[in-house]
């Protein structure tokens, strides 16, 4: 009984000792005098918000800007103090002006995942030399090579809305996945998969089978490695898997089989995986148009392939096709912004003899427009993160930040505060017109993040939505049916912004 007694004794006061170590933490952002959304549940801080809530990462992080007016404010996750960050000036400087001081994203790594060499994963110390690697493969001259594939994707398309339109209806949903397939497998793998002809070939169906694959036990694991990276490190004994290992399998084999054929033939393909090839063999790729690219000595590993093949492979066809989706939603809603849009190609193309050029792309101002607005309203990138690699002292409001802490960047707040965007829920491409622009602070729209860590594929992602929209517009009238849904629910667990239900529109001949 004694011994019992004292047993209870000692739990007792480690328990006591494991709460009074967490409210002290708890305390943390206020002694320094922060605002902060009150960590309700011990032990798990806000973190437990994105378990018990039917929402992302992207979505909370919105609410709780707009709940709180202040420049920062202070979250815990477990048994860590974080910063949500809403001041454009102090945005600035950490992806910016002092980007040496927050090279890191604080994501949370497995070192025995293959897929550990994902570009947006690295640490700075690693990110640096890979990223300037990757960056020769994203050059205009580069996105130009590819710009073939992206106009015969094009023309697949039209040919289906033309059989569409005869039906008088079109899921864009299944559409936009189509149009950016046969894209991603053309430019980024070098393989001919003809989506609109055949929707049972293997690449859309397991791009499909990754974006069918959001649901909340998913997106549970996926906001505990962004949120709570120390969990997963604590528990590195148990197996989670954080990635779809039938699409790493996918993607793993499809590499290999493009690397044995090009080596045994010869082949040399005008892609990506060209290359990624390049890289692993050379560690630099060849230099076309006047380019002046980076020497290096350092080669890439067929894990570091397959890393970024598997990015390409998901985030290239899903954050487009998400894109070029809600962009068709709202034209079709806005109808007298649809017939500005056909104009503007219209114009564009009469001067470049109707062929669709890059040159005559860079002339469809309201186009730009209307792609610009509907990446303000559903930003790619919902959220940003950093973490501080050395001790830092936030200038504007005397805050130090002691070296680890990270940081949290709510693009979807930002794009849509009223302070920046008046009436934000609308539609409105005037909001990027050149003279509205230049009286609105730069920050304040990071669709494709900023600074150094900036999306590396923005210019082949931003150039996929345009050119699927300019086959569409030129040849057709997109309209909604009576009762279509307003605002468009979206899928709360999905990784970019996307519609929860299958979208249908009215299709015609212009």
């Amino acid at each position: 009984m004694f011994v019992t007694n004292v047993l209870a004794a000692i739990a007792c006061l480690l328990l006591l000792r494991f709460y009074l170590h967490f409210k002290n933490i708890y305390r943390y952002w206020q002694n320094r005098g922060l605002k902060v959304i009150e960590p309700i549940y011990f032990p798990f801080g806000n973190f437990w918000t994105f378990i018990k809530r039917d929402k992302g990462v992207g979505p909370i992080l919105a609410e709780w800007y707009e709940e709180v007016d202040s420049e920062v404010i202070g979250l815990y996750a477990l048994n860590e103090p974080i910063l949500l960050v809403k001041d454009p000036d102090i945005i600035r400087d950490i992806l910016v002006k002092d980007f040496n001081s927050f090279t890191d994203r604080g994501v949370y790594m497995d070192k025995n995942d293959s897929l550990t060499g994902q570009l947006w994963k690295l640490p700075g110390h690693k990110w640096k030399p890979l990223r300037t690697k990757m960056s020769t493969c994203f050059t205009i001259g580069k996105l130009k090579m590819m710009f073939s594939n992206l106009l015969n994707a094009g023309e697949e398309m039209e040919i289906f809305l033309e059989k569409a339109a005869a039906a008088e209806s079109i899921d864009v949903d299944d559409l936009c996945k189509r149009f950016t397939a046969d894209i991603v497998a053309q430019s980024i793998f070098g393989v001919e998969v003809k989506s609109f002809k055949d929707k049972d070939n293997d690449f859309l169906k397991m791009l499909k089978c990754l974006t069918t694959g959001f649901n909340r036990k998913n997106m549970i694991k996926f906001s505990l490695q962004i949120v709570a990276p120390k969990f997963y490190d604590f528990f590195s004994f148990v197996k989670f898997e954080t990635v779809n290992q039938v699409a790493i399998s996918f993607v793993y084999k499809m590499v290999e089989k493009i690397m044995e054929f090009r080596e045994a033939t010869g082949a040399v393909g005008k892609d990506m995986m060209q290359l990624l090839i390049q890289l692993k063999k050379f560690g630099k790729v060849d230099a076309e148009n006047g380019e002046k690219l980076p020497d290096s000595d350092v080669c890439l590993t067929m894990d570091e392939v397959v890393a970024q093949a598997y990015t390409y492979f998901f985030t290239g066809s899903e954050t487009a096709s998400s894109t070029l989706t809600l962009l068709l939603y709202e034209c079709s809603l806005n109808q007298d912004i649809q017939r500005k849009v056909q104009e503007d190609i219209d114009k564009a193309l009469s001067s470049s003899g109707g062929q669709i050029t890059y040159e005559a792309i860079l002339e469809m101002k309201y186009l730009n427009m209307v792609v610009s607005e509907t990446l303000r309203k559903y930003p790619i990138l919902q959220f940003l993160m950093r973490k501080s690699v050395e001790d830092y002292k936030l200038e504007k409001i005397g805050l130090e930040l002691e070296k680890g802490t990270r940081i949290y960047i709510s693009v979807q707040g930002l794009q849509r505060d009223p302070k920046y965007y008046p009436d934000p829920e609308k539609f409105d491409p005037e909001r990027f017109s050149k003279e509205n622009q230049a009286n609105r602070h730069p920050m304040t729209y990071m669709p494709f993040g900023e600074g150094p860590r900036n999306c590396i594929g923005k210019r082949l992602g931003y150039f996929m939505v345009v050119v699927g929209a300019i086959h569409i517009f030129r040849n057709f009238n997109l309209s909604t049916f009576e009762d279509i849904e307003v605002p468009l629910k979206l899928n709360p667990y999905s990784y970019t912004i996307r519609p929860v239900n299958p979208l249908l529109l009215k299709v015609s001949q212009r």
